[in-house]
């Protein structure tokens, strides 16, 4: 047959193994370079970073010194640097809270304005600040249009303790929003209407 004549004219080396594929192509193909895809070489690099990180845990841990008790909050840990599970979202849950009992000041500031001077134009701020916190804009956008427009109102306002009132309304406003989680935050307490935080100042006081 014609393929029986082809293999026998071919040298040993050049004939097929297995399938059509000879030892010299096998040969050839182990020496040959191959190019690795750019996203497979990301995915390593971005997996072995990750090893990186926790490797010094993962030798601590191994070390068989430590107690259930320790290993179950280190693995909680974990489980929330990563938002993984029943975990998911606790990290930045409790990071709001941090948050808040360090801003009761400002807080309460801002509530005791909003209660005690209810006119017109002070109404109107507030449904413009609450307006600014719910848009799209990004943090620093919405603290420097907040700022403006209460600046804009206190060079009109004439009577002394309004004036008061807002240049306090806006440095606590001013120094929630410098914080990375503040506009979560004031979005937050905006949008449950939450003015009372008693618990926040037991929490503190423990």
């Amino acid at each position: 047959m014609k393929i029986e004549s082809e293999l026998i004219e071919k040298s040993w080396w050049n004939r097929p193994l297995f399938s059509s594929v000879s030892l010299w192509e096998r040969v050839l193909g182990a020496l040959t370079r191959k190019n690795i895809p750019e996203l497979a070489l990301s995915l390593y690099d971005q997996e072995f970073k990750e090893l990186e990180k926790i490797e010094p845990t993962l030798r601590m841990l191994d070390n068989g010194q430590y107690s259930s008790e320790f290993l179950f909050y280190v693995n909680i840990k974990q489980k929330m640097g990563s938002d993984l599970n029943e975990y998911q979202h606790l990290a930045t849950f409790i990071e709001i809270c941090d948050l808040t009992t360090r801003n009761i000041k400002h807080l309460h500031i801002l509530s005791r304005v909003e209660l005690d001077f209810g006119g017109k134009t002070q109404v109107r701020l507030y449904k413009f600040v609450e307006e600014q916190l719910n848009s799209d804009c990004e943090r620093k956008a919405i603290r420097k249009s907040i700022q403006n427009e209460i600046k804009r109102l206190i060079f009109d306002t004439r009577n002394e303790p309004t004036k008061e009132a807002l240049i306090s309304y806006n440095q606590a406003l001013q120094s929630i929003l410098k914080q990375k989680l503040g506009l979560k935050l004031l979005k937050f307490l905006k949008k449950h209407k939450i003015t009372n935080y008693s618990i926040y100042c037991f929490i503190l006081s423990l």
